[in-house]
C-alpha cells in the first residue's frame, strides 16, 4: 500500500515538494491531498496541475494521510495548528519545512503530538537539488524517520543533523547560501558587462567555471586552501584580483554576514 500524503500550504515549498513526490512517485496523486486557503480559481489550479483532492481548509479527510507536510508561513501556524490539533492522529507524522518554529513549539500546539521532523529546505528544493537538513524529535518512530527522508531525498537530498541547535546554523549555510552563490554570480555578470562580454558568453563560462569548479574541489585530495591558493602566481591575473578582495576584506565580510544569518535564525526560532 502506497503513502498518503498531506500538503499544509501550498505555496512555492508546498509545491516543490507536491512535484517532487509525484516526480519520484513517492505518492499517487489519488494518495496526496493538499490543504491551500485560497479564491476557487487558485484552488483550480492545484487540482489541474497535481491532480489530487485539494481542500480550502482542514477537514476530518486529514486523518487519512500518514505524513501531513507543514508548509504554510510561520506566522499562520498557530492558527492551522488549532485546526490540525482536532484532526492529527497520534502515530501521524508531522513534517514540517516552517522556518523557526522549533519541534517542542510544534509539539506544544498540537496538544503533545511526539512524532515530529522538522527540516530547512533551501530554494533548489524547486528542481529538485535541494539541501534538506533535519532533525528527528526524541520519540519519532523509525518508520515514520524513514518515510521523512523519503520524502525530502524526493525534492534534493537529506541530511540528518545531531540536534536541533545545528539547524539554525545550517540555516545560514544551506537555508540562505544560495542568495551569497547569486550575488557571487551577479558580480560576475556585472564584470562580464563591464570588460564587453557578450552575455551568452558570460552566462556560459560562469556557469562551467563554477560546476567545474565545484567538482574539481569535491574529487581533490587537496583542502581548499590548498586549491585556492595553487591559482595564486606571483604576478597572475589571481594575484592581482585577490589583492583587490583582500584589500576589501571579502572573505571576513562574508563570514560575518553568515554569522549575522545564525543570529537571525535563532532569534526568529526564539
Amino acid at each position: 500500500m502506497g503513502l498518503n500524503i498531506g500538503i499544509l500550504g501550498c505555496g512555492k515549498l508546498g509545491t516543490a515538494f507536491a512535484r517532487g513526490l509525484l516526480s519520484h512517485r513517492v505518492v499517487s496523486r489519488e494518495s496526496l491531498i493538499v490543504f491551500q486557503r485560497g479564491d476557487g480559481e487558485r484552488l483550480e489550479r492545484l487540482r489541474n496541475e497535481f491532480g489530487c483532492r485539494v481542500f480550502d481548509a482542514v477537514t476530518p479527510v486529514l486523518s487519512e494521510c500518514d505524513v501531513i507536510i507543514s508548509s504554510v508561513r510561520p506566522q499562520d501556524f498557530q492558527v492551522a495548528a488549532s485546526q490540525l490539533a482536532d484532526y492529527i492522529l497520534r502515530e501521524q507524522l508531522l513534517l514540517s519545512v516552517m522556518a523557526g518554529i522549533k519541534v517542542a513549539t510544534i509539539s506544544n500546539l498540537l496538544n503533545g503530538h511526539l512524532q515530529i521532523v522538522r527540516s530547512m529546505p533551501n530554494l533548489p528544493v524547486q528542481i529538485g537539488k535541494g539541501a534538506n537538513p533535519y532533525v528527528v524529535g526524541s520519540d519519532v518512530s523509525d518508520v515514520n524517520k524513514a518515510m521523512a527522508e523519503k520524502i525530502l531525498n524526493s525534492t534534493g537530498v537529506s541530511i540528518e543533523l545531531e540536534h536541533e541547535g545545528q539547524l539554525d546554523a545550517v540555516t545560514a549555510i544551506s537555508g540562505s547560501g544560495p542568495g551569497y552563490v547569486f550575488t557571487f554570480i551577479q558580480s560576475m555578470l556585472e564584470a562580464s558587462r563591464a570588460a564587453g562580454i557578450p552575455e551568452e558568453l558570460a552566462i556560459s563560462l560562469i556557469a562551467q567555471t563554477i560546476s567545474g569548479s565545484l567538482e574539481l574541489w569535491l574529487g581533490s585530495p587537496l583542502d581548499i586552501d590548498k586549491l585556492r591558493e595553487g591559482m595564486r602566481l606571483k604576478g597572475g591575473t589571481t594575484e592581482a584580483a585577490f589583492e583587490v578582495l583582500e584589500a576589501a576584506n571579502w572573505k571576513g565580510n562574508l563570514v560575518r554576514a553568515i554569522f549575522q544569518a545564525h543570529k537571525r535564525a535563532i532569534m526568529l526560532g526564539s
